[in-house]
């Protein structure tokens, strides 16, 4: 006799083709207990502190993916054009779910807040983690990514903001460790892998934010001079947060720097225009010279399991 086909399609329908014969015929399927698990499911998270994500009861891994907040631009005052925001980092581990717990604990931290007050440096970005109770059958584990730091003001053009490290917090223009980049004075930020990179340094010239692979990009310096929108910019990240660009005192303020997995920055403005927020997850704002800076990008949790 001819074969019994069985065929499913992607809304879970299978179809039996009984056998084109003569006579009876009779096709015993065997039977399935329990679901069957197609596929991945991702369950993403854009606030929460302390929430807690209960461990899915089919599947056999979990990727856990989170980035820190971008920090604000700096807001500053006519002929004091501040420097744009760092960007918040990526980290991510991938966990065999029997080595969980039924539940773990996250918080998403959040977008440095937007400046609104003249000649005032930005606000940094919030932490994200993610903590696994007795994992593996031991101590606690945490997963971190730390926040870009706000944007600075001078009066003679801010440092822009380091990105978040998945160690440790950026500073005023240095980024999170390990290994970050760094704000020197009448320089480019540097450039990091791990780390976030350094913010630009701010002055008549202005410098560019650092860029990173996992951290956050660094913000751009502010440009104490008529501005072009290609030099004071944000730095890239693959992962991380793009930095916001820096402010000028005319003409335009720096590009935003991007992200590929990331959210990216905004851009830096001057005169009294107001920059953008930081795009979710994990861009930083822009500084401005006269107008309110943009809030950072939110972080991000996420939890992919097959």
């Amino acid at each position: 006799m001819s074969s019994v086909v069985i065929s499913g399609d992607t809304s879970g329908a299978i179809t039996v083709a009984a056998p084109a014969v003569a006579g009876t015929n009779t096709a015993t399927l065997p039977a399935i207990t329990g679901t069957i698990a197609v596929g991945a499911t991702t369950q993403t998270y854009n606030t929460g502190t302390a929430a807690t994500w209960t461990k899915p009861s089919l599947g056999s891994w979990v990727l856990i993916e989170i980035w820190g907040g971008g920090g604000s631009g700096g807001k500053g005052t006519t002929n004091g054009p501040a420097g744009g925001g760092g960007g918040g980092a990526y980290n991510s581990l991938l966990v065999r779910l029997a080595d969980l717990q039924g539940t773990v604990t996250y918080t998403v931290g959040a977008g440095g807040t937007a400046q609104t007050t003249t000649a005032t440096s930005g606000n940094n970005g919030g932490t994200s983690s993610v903590t696994m109770g007795t994992y593996a059958g031991g101590g606690d584990k945490t997963l971190s990514a730390f926040g870009g730091a706000g944007g600075t003001y001078t009066a003679t053009g801010g440092t822009g903001g380091g990105g978040g490290g998945i160690y440790s917090a950026a500073s005023t223009g240095d980024g999170g460790g390990p290994v970050a980049g760094v704000a020197a004075g009448g320089a480019n930020g540097t450039d990091s892998t791990y780390g976030g990179a350094g913010g630009g340094a701010g002055d008549s010239t202005s410098y560019r934010g650092g860029n990173s692979v996992y951290g956050g990009g660094g913000g751009g310096g502010g440009r104490d001079a008529a501005g072009s929108a290609t030099v004071n910019i944000g730095g890239n990240s693959q992962y991380g947060g793009g930095g916001g660009g820096g402010a000028a005192n005319s003409g335009a303020g720096g590009n935003a720097g991007t992200s590929v997995y990331g959210g990216n920055g905004s851009a830096g403005t001057f005169d009294a225009t107001a920059s953008s927020a930081g795009t979710a997850p994990a861009g930083g704002s822009g500084g401005t010279e006269g107008g309110d800076s943009g809030a950072g990008g939110a972080g991000r949790v996420q939890f992919t399991y097959w």
